[in-house]
């Protein structure tokens, strides 16, 4: 991914109380969620600029669909929930390049675990505007 790309995908994300930690490996994010998100096994949260939907849920898993205007970006993904602490992500992303105007298509997997139950100074994904 170009850094001017990336850098536009962390602040985005830095705006909806998000944080990314790249160390020597894979970068780590960091998710604040309230007790009741987690009761509710509820990982969806409108925020900014990004519309989204949560379609029905199947067992442990739970498919969306999204759209952002800024930046202008939409897509699709699933989560599974692996048990009460756990969760596996798989979510497409269509955008397009900055200055270039070309579409492109971004496949992103991700898994999170239990962390902590403080945030500190993250706020709960509901609670970010």
């Amino acid at each position: 991914m170009p850094a001017d790309q990336r850098k536009m995908i962390e602040d985005m994300m830095a705006k909806q109380g998000i944080t990314m930690n790249a160390g020597s490996g894979s970068p780590t994010v960091k998710v604040c969620m309230t007790k009741e998100m987690i009761e509710r096994n509820d990982m969806t949260a409108q925020q900014g600029d990004c519309q989204h939907t949560a379609l029905p849920r199947a067992g442990n898993t739970m498919k969306f669909t999204f759209a952002c205007s800024k930046p202008a970006s939409s897509g699709e993904g699933q989560v599974t929930f692996v048990n009460p602490e756990s969760y596996a992500l798989k979510m497409n992303v269509k955008t397009q390049a900055k200055g270039k105007g070309k579409p492109e298509t971004m496949t992103l997997q991700a898994s999170g675990q239990f962390v902590s139950p403080e945030c500190g100074a993250i706020k709960p994904l509901s609670a970010t505007k």
